[in-house]
């Protein structure tokens, strides 16, 4: 690979972490924080909106879930004065009402509380969720939490389920 217009050249090998070895100094040539991949091992992401505030339970209007490459990851839609957003977070537990609570899965499912693409209209909930994904009101616990729903969404855009 070559960087830019310099004469810097860079061959790449994913290997184990070798941990007590000294680090090759010619990894942190590079003065760029977003090649921390290469200097870092760490894996680059895009940088997602956090949570433009703090709440309180109460504050929680309505809660769905998102189930997307095995994990699952709550959905809670919040209202601070007059300020409305969902707010996304892994959910670490099992849905406990996976009958009864709306679900958004790429999987195909018979079940009434089960759709599979959040942009299409499943009533008047259905239509605020995805206006919330539509005029980016939508905040993520981490970027890797951004980056599989950015997945999900990509998929929901590209086939009309």
């Amino acid at each position: 690979y070559r960087y830019g217009d310099s004469p810097l050249k860079l061959a790449c090998e994913y290997c184990a972490d070798n941990s007590e070895s000294k680090p090759n100094s010619h990894l942190f040539a590079f003065d760029n924080p977003k090649l921390n991949m290469i200097a870092g091992g760490s894996w680059e992401l895009s940088i997602f909106p956090h949570a433009p505030m703090k709440w309180k339970p109460k504050n929680i209007q309505f809660i769905y879930f998102i189930e997307f490459n095995e994990a699952i990851y709550q959905c809670e839609i919040v209202q601070v004065g007059l300020n409305y957003f969902t707010f996304i977070h892994l959910k670490t537990t099992p849905i406990q009402n996976p009958e009864k609570d709306l679900i958004f899965s790429l999987e195909p499912s018979a079940l009434p509380n089960r759709h599979r693409n959040v942009f299409a209209s499943h009533g008047r909930i259905g239509r605020k969720i995805g206006e919330f994904f539509k005029n980016d009101k939508v905040f993520y616990q981490d970027n890797s939490v951004g980056n599989a729903i950015e997945n999900y969404l990509r998929v929901c855009r590209k086939v009309v389920l």
